[in-house]
């Protein structure tokens, strides 16, 4: 299996257009909670979050690992931020995406642009065009 350094935007456009989320709701993937901690004050989560879970989605049948979620629970046991989960790294047609390291602009690279630029909105809808099209 080959790794595969992306950025946050083609992570999340593999996890979407493998339907990972809608797989493990209808019970097409099994989820398992693999670590649970609270959340501090001072930690870079949501505000109105309570637990931070990282859950691995498991292949049913050979119990393959393919997927990393991270996700905050509130204390009503809603998911928080967005209400989705966010993709750590995700196994597809044999290759593993996995969230690039180092330095914010290697997993957010329109951190590099100005902000509210043409250039920005520019970049997002090329990446979204890309997903649609090739699923990259």
């Amino acid at each position: 299996m080959w790794d595969v350094d992306s950025d946050v935007l083609t992570l999340r456009c593999v996890f979407n257009r493998g339907k990972f989320y809608h797989r493990t709701l209808t019970g097409a993937l099994r989820a398992q909670t693999r670590s649970r901690k609270p959340v501090s004050l001072r930690s870079r989560g949501p505000a109105d979050a309570a637990w931070q879970h990282f859950i691995v989605y498991l292949d049913p049948v050979t119990g393959d690992e393919v997927a990393l979620v991270q996700q905050y629970e509130r204390e009503d046991g809603s998911i928080g931020a967005s209400g989705l989960p966010d993709p750590k790294w995700v196994v597809r047609a044999g290759r593993r995406y996995k969230e690039a390291r180092g330095d914010l602009v290697n997993r957010k690279p329109w951190l590099a642009l100005p902000r509210d630029s043409m250039e920005q909105r520019r970049y997002f809808c090329r990446r979204r065009l890309q997903c649609w099209l090739r699923g990259v």
